[in-house]
């Protein structure tokens, strides 16, 4: 009896043990961004906002970059897609350290550990794009691109892909009073089919079905 009952139970755990690695998996959020730059400027991405902070030179979105708007589409694993035409505004000024307003957008990514990673390719920058600040706890899961055009004379268009891996292990993930409750559901089923099968009236198809499928496929 006690072997039929563990075979049972063993079926139940492996079909939860691999439900509760599926959604340990990774969801994937895509950013296209692209900005007219004329100098250096870093763009702040948190949570749902956007800002820019400008080094030198001149601003992203000023009359001297032509008030050439930041483009920003996004698709959310592989969901397609909002866009963004953002026009920075510089309430202070576009001295050197001067942030524009903050810009809210969709449908943005996570202010936690959920914040696996990010990654940066670049599509076109004749000078350079790059991360320079990854998201972690001690900056509030802040990522921080640096569009840096200094070395070459007027502005150009600078394109880069961001990839933010976000987990979505949290709300798929069985409790652990679900595995403890499941789990003994099948050890009363596992008894009743050892009963059954004890008294004569079977209890061959329980499980084998599937499981003769699954071997043949």
């Amino acid at each position: 009896m006690l072997k039929y009952i563990v075979n049972i139970v063993g079926v139940a755990a492996a079909a939860l043990a691999t439900l509760s690695a599926s959604n340990a998996n990774s969801a994937t959020m895509y950013m296209n961004i692209a900005a007219f730059i004329d100098g250096q400027d870093l763009l702040i991405i948190h949570g749902n906002t956007l800002q820019w902070k400008h080094l030198d030179f001149n601003a992203v979105s000023s009359p001297a970059t032509f008030d050439y708007p930041t483009l920003i589409t996004t698709n959310n694993n592989g969901d397609c897609c909002s866009g963004l035409i953002w026009t920075a505004n510089w309430p202070n000024g576009v001295a050197s350290g001067a942030l524009s307003a903050i810009q809210n957008w969709s449908p943005g990514v996570p202010t936690n550990s959920d914040l696996l990673s990010v990654s940066l390719g670049v599509e076109l920058a004749r000078d350079s794009l790059t991360i320079s600040q990854s998201p972690s706890a001690s900056n509030q899961y802040t990522t921080i691109l640096d569009f840096n055009d200094d070395s070459s004379p007027g502005a150009a268009w600078y394109v880069g892909d961001l990839t933010f891996n976000v987990s979505d292990s949290i709300p798929g993930a069985p409790e652990p009073s679900t595995w403890a409750m499941t789990l003994l559901g099948f050890a009363g089923l596992g008894f009743a089919g050892y009963r059954r099968a004890k008294d004569g009236q079977g209890f061959a198809c329980l499980a084998r079905p599937r499981l003769a499928q699954t071997k043949n496929e």
